[in-house]
């Protein structure tokens, strides 16, 4: 037997899935979400090889390093936004990080997730 169900689509209500619809050949359909943020945004995903408890405790030294690698400026802030298990497996953490830079008058902006801004 081939698959069945309903499928959902960004236009149009929901779409059923019977034998007489090619779709219904697949085990199972994906869809991707295109991501909501831009580069402006500033947000870099780190992909460590080591279980998120593990990166849970040693956070403060990871982002020591962190710090060191973008030249240690006293002016730059790195800012924390994720942290959750990658979907490979249970020994992969996704990271998600952004910097923040103060400027003398005060004022915060975020540095682009690309080199060539």
């Amino acid at each position: 037997m081939w698959g069945t169900g309903l499928g959902f689509a960004a236009l149009g209500g929901p779409v059923t899935y019977t034998p007489e619809n090619p779709f219904a050949r697949f085990k199972g359909i994906a869809y991707h979400v295109l991501p909501t943020s831009q580069e402006a945004d500033g947000l870099v995903c780190l992909e460590l090889a080591r279980p998120l408890s593990e990166v849970r405790v040693h956070w403060q030294a990871l982002q020591d390093a962190l710090f060191r690698l973008l030249g240690g400026r006293p002016n730059y802030h790195l800012l924390l936004e994720e942290m959750r298990p990658a979907g490979r497996d249970a020994n992969h953490t996704e990271v998600i990080v952004r910097v923040a830079e103060r400027h003398a008058s005060g004022k915060c902006s975020f540095i682009h997730s690309s080199i060539d801004k």
